[in-house]
Parts: C-alpha cells; sequence; structure tokens
C-alpha cells in the first residue's frame, strides 16, 4: 500500500489531482475513504488546500454522512468542497487577518507557511 500512495502522490502532484481524483483512486485501491489521507496528500502538493482533519471537521460543524462506502466517498467529495468554500470565504475576514498576524508574530520563523495552513494550524489545536 505505502508504494501504491507514493505512487499516486508523484501522479497527482504531476498531472494536477484533485481532492476526488485523489480520494476516489484511493478508494478503488483499499475500499476505505480516506479522507485524511486524500486531503494531506492535496494539501501538500497545493499549500492553499486546507487539511481534513477530525478536529477542523468539528470546529466547522462538518460531519461526515453515508451509510454506504460509495455514500461516504460521495458526501466526502461534497463535504471537502464545502470545507475549501469556508475557508476561502473566512480568508477574507478580518477575523482570519488578526488570527494570521497573531500567528506570525508568535511564529515569525514559520511566516512563510501559507494563510490556509495557519488557520488549519489554529482549527486543528482548538479542542
Amino acid at each position: 500500500m505505502t508504494d501504491y500512495y507514493y505512487d499516486l502522490f508523484a501522479k497527482a502532484k504531476t498531472e494536477h489531482y484533485s481532492f476526488e481524483q485523489i480520494i476516489t483512486e484511493l478508494y478503488r485501491i483499499t475500499g476505505n475513504v480516506e479522507v485524511s489521507f486524500s486531503s494531506k496528500m492535496l494539501a501538500t502538493i497545493d499549500a492553499s488546500k486546507p487539511i481534513w482533519d477530525q478536529y477542523v471537521l468539528q470546529n466547522l460543524g462538518f460531519e461526515l454522512m453515508g451509510k454506504t462506502q460509495e455514500e461516504k466517498l460521495q458526501n466526502a467529495v461534497t463535504l471537502y468542497d464545502q470545507i475549501v468554500n469556508w475557508y476561502a470565504d473566512y480568508l477574507t475576514t478580518n477575523e482570519a487577518r488578526e488570527n494570521i498576524s497573531e500567528f506570525d508574530r508568535l511564529l515569525p520563523e514559520y511566516t512563510w507557511v501559507s494563510d490556509t495552513k495557519k488557520i488549519d494550524c489554529l482549527l486543528w489545536s482548538k479542542r
């Protein structure tokens, strides 16, 4: 499985895969809906993309639903789009600018980190 994951990672990077393409391919191989792995792969390739994490999801008030794996897969794609949209909207707010400024003030050696990753970090750490 590890070899396959890294092969998919390389292909996703060169062919600019979307979250849907990544998660669908992982599902095809594993039979599992790998939301976290899929989002982390995409976020590593594209720093503007958020990471799907249980704490991020919880703090945004989202929940993955579905009775079957296929339903969960389709719902995961829709939900990830909602997460991306939430970030796009949030990053335009004064609250986001204040949080990013505070992040940069407290961690000046990490100012190079994308704004999305800074908000990921804040949402992930809020438990």
